[in-house]
């Protein structure tokens, strides 16, 4: 390949409508995560000539969100039952064709429920940097050895008042939604101080929208909370994007009841396991969790004994219905289309 070759960035022109493709580069190739808004980004390709790519499936069990290229390593960001998971792909030297991509290596993680999110990283370098953290550890900055797989501690959040991250358990649950689909549940509490004899309270929050993921980061704030002896809990339901595309589209439009009915599901699952009594539930949600909040308070009133619904979407039909609201034909492919009746009769009914 010649310099002026190198320097030209690739081109894919025959790319199916309705597709994105995004990706990164490294000299030789372009490498590209196809996701075609159906269903979950699941082939991999790097173009070597114009139009000319490979594809590689990935596995069905995990949804990829993004791929980040160094000088001899692929970093995959994926999803693998709800949790973020980083595999790491050693790529052949420069110029040579890319066979497989079985055998990742997968970073891993102390928590059973957390969050990670990338830094910026030397494209030459061997160093993956990343940020961690859970329901009970503040932000972490972590720089992972991609070859011997070692990752070490470069930089964590102070956090004043005496704050020990060992005063807290994190734990991950599944509750059993109506239809038998099987919903995450992060919880965080303060272990010398929980009971887990149903007389704790418990906040239980909940947003479901968007294909926004709801993952268990660290949040200073709740600490008040936790040390009063309240329990957290983040029910991951349907209408967002912890479990993949499929998780996003089976909680929108007709399907849009299985948000609350998970929602609701979770809180009986935690009332079943002694969390907490249902005098002792209560729920938070803002915006399209305010949505959330307030179907859930109409559905089963008898279910929770506090509710806070921050800036709440709760008039969704007059607001679908008038287009001149800003906005609103934007929100139409996750709440509904006007002009479908039996949308409307379902909403309505």
């Amino acid at each position: 390949m010649s310099e002026s070759e190198m320097q030209r960035p690739p081109v894919a022109k025959k790319v199916e409508h309705k597709m994105e493709m995004f990706g990164d580069v490294r000299v030789d190739n372009y490498y590209w995560l196809r996701d075609d808004s159906r269903s979950d980004p699941q082939v991999l390709s790097y173009l070597q000539q114009e139009n000319d790519y490979t594809q590689f499936l990935m596995s069905d069990a995990v949804s990829q969100e993004d791929i980040h290229l160094f000088s001899d390593h692929l970093v995959v960001y994926e999803r693998e039952e709800g949790l973020p998971k980083v595999t790491i792909y050693q790529l052949p030297d420069v110029g040579q064709p890319l066979k497989t991509l079985h055998g990742g290596q997968a970073v891993k993680f102390l928590d059973p429920t957390y969050s990670v999110d990338p830094s910026e990283s030397e494209f030459s370098s061997s160093i993956l940097r990343f940020s961690y953290s859970s329901m009970k550890t503040p932000p972490s900055v972590y720089d992972y050895d991609m070859k011997t797989g070692v990752s070490v501690l470069k930089k964590i959040e102070t956090v004043l008042g005496g704050f020990e991250a060992s005063d807290y358990v994190t734990e991950r649950k599944w509750a059993s939604a109506p239809d038998g689909t099987q919903i995450p549940i992060s919880i965080v509490y303060r272990k010398d101080i929980v009971k887990l004899d149903g007389s704790d309270p418990l906040l239980l929050y909940g947003y479901g929208s968007y294909e926004v993921c709801i993952d268990a980061s660290f949040k200073a704030s709740r600490l008040s909370l936790l040390d009063r002896g309240f329990i957290y809990a983040i029910a991951h339901i349907r209408g967002g994007g912890e479990m993949g595309r499929q998780w996003y589209e089976n909680g929108k439009l007709l399907k849009k009841k299985n948000t609350f009915t998970d929602f609701i599901a979770c809180a009986e699952y935690l009332i079943e396991k002694k969390y907490c009594y249902k005098e002792r539930l209560c729920i938070d949600g803002r915006s399209a969790g305010g949505l959330l909040i307030g179907a859930v308070l109409n559905m089963r009133p008898d279910l929770f004994k506090a509710a806070v619904a921050g800036v709440p979407f709760v008039d969704v039909l007059t607001t679908m219905l008038d287009p001149t609201i800003p906005l609103t034909t934007s929100e139409w492919e996750v709440f509904f289309f006007p002009h479908q009746i039996l949308t409307l009769k379902v909403l309505t009914g």
